[in-house]
């Protein structure tokens, strides 16, 4: 059908974002604590080249964008990200590819609409719609002792009241695998996802304010022959950016508030990157006001919401997962977690869920996955346990 061109409010970009990713005054070597992702400067050096509204328009003219089911609502432009290939120590960057994100749902859900186009010229070479992405939650308690997360939230100083602008961790890409006590036989689907994130509210609760950025894995069929996903995600809105990825793969996943690099407080960008590879997928300056000045990182594995229908995915069995390097910017400086975990300001999410009955909840729990202590520098290990009982959405647990 005919679409209309999408409302676009864009923001004039600061000169200090052209420049290497790096907060004004401060270098990382100056802290102890160094960049996970040693092209991340060359990466949103070059992100920031880009005419974001030349993109827009681009992808906004083009034969795509026309093509889109006219079951869905008029798109509004969400976001751009770029994707492709980097490795150190040249950090030369490869199929570099502008992806424009734009934001849709029809009767039966939400979908993105992505229009990618070569970085050059700008010119529209693909369209894909993805429905229903997945939706990565969060918690409902305190501490998060309930049905999705295993991790930590890290927080700066007694209170939490210190601004966190930068969360950032490696961790291994885990392996999927169908837990013995099944998947979901409603959609015979099993996922779980990795990621870094920001929060205002341990938990993300009750605000539900939340900037996360990671990969998942899912497992589909009879064989269960898992896929590898890197996204991205601000509020409940999320992209799946670049695939590829492996299991056994090194991957860094960094989220972080502009204001590190001397933008607004209301901006937010993202970086997941495969050592192996170097794939990798960015995005930056997107606003999220529900969120000025976040005070937790977030590391976490989580039994994340993705549905089909009725039916939603369980827990995969996925072994440990082992976060390192883990790193937050407060105060002016990059530091390990270990520098705040030792000093008791963390809380440790463990994933339980248990079966509805006529009577509630429970009455036994099931633990499916757990961390282990965070050692210095900032490294722990999350443990599959079980997949019983999950997944909580859209099933009969609790």
């Amino acid at each position: 059908m005919k679409m209309m061109k999408a409302v676009t409010v864009l923001v004039t970009i600061s000169l200090f974002l052209i420049m290497a990713f790096t907060p004004l005054g401060v270098s990382r070597a100056d802290t102890g604590a160094l960049p996970l992702n040693p092209c991340s400067s060359t990466i949103n050096a070059q992100y920031q080249g880009i005419s974001r509204s030349a993109a827009i328009s681009a992808a906004e003219d083009s034969p795509y964008f026309q093509d889109v089911p006219s079951s869905f609502v008029q798109p509004s432009f969400g976001s751009i990200f770029t994707s492709g290939f980097a490795l150190p120590p040249t950090c030369d960057i490869s199929d570099l590819t502008v992806n424009v994100v734009f934001l849709t749902h029809n009767s039966t859900g939400r979908a993105n609409v992505i229009i990618a186009e070569n970085a050059s010229t700008l010119h529209p070479t693909s369209l894909e719609i993805q429905y229903n992405p997945p939706i990565d939650n969060y918690c409902s308690s305190t501490p998060c002792d309930n049905t999705v997360w295993a991790g930590y939230d890290v927080y700066a100083n007694s209170g939490a009241t210190n601004s966190i602008y930068l969360s950032s961790v490696d961790f291994n890409q885990s392996n999927a695998k169908y837990p013995p006590t099944g998947c979901n036989f409603d959609s015979g689907l099993c996922e779980v996802a990795s990621w870094a994130g920001l929060e205002d509210e341990q938990g993300a609760s009750p605000d539900g304010h939340i900037v996360q950025a990671g990969t998942d894995a899912l497992c589909s069929g009879s064989s269960c022959s898992p896929t590898y996903d890197e996204w991205y995600e601000y509020g409940s809105t999320r992209t799946t950016c670049s695939g590829s990825i492996q299991a056994g793969d090194t991957i860094s996943a960094e989220v972080y508030n502009d204001v590190i690099s001397g933008g607004y407080n209301y901006q937010y960008g993202f970086t997941v990157s495969d050592s192996r590879s170097g794939l990798y997928c960015h995005a930056d300056l997107l606003s999220y006001n529900s969120m000025l000045s976040p005070t937790y990182g977030m590391f976490i594995t989580e039994n994340e919401e993705y549905c089909t229908g009725t039916a939603c995915a369980s827990l995969a069995e996925f072994g440990t997962v082992h976060f390192y390097d883990a790193e937050i910017y407060t105060s002016s400086q990059y530091q390990y977690i270990y520098t705040f975990s030792s000093k008791g300001y963390d809380y440790q999410d463990v994933m339980q869920n248990a079966p509805i009955s006529r009577f509630g909840c429970g009455p036994t729990y099931t633990t499916n996955a757990s961390p282990g202590a965070i050692s210095s520098p900032g490294t722990f290990y999350v443990h599959w346990k079980s997949s019983q009982n999950t997944p909580v959405w859209g099933n009969d647990n609790c």
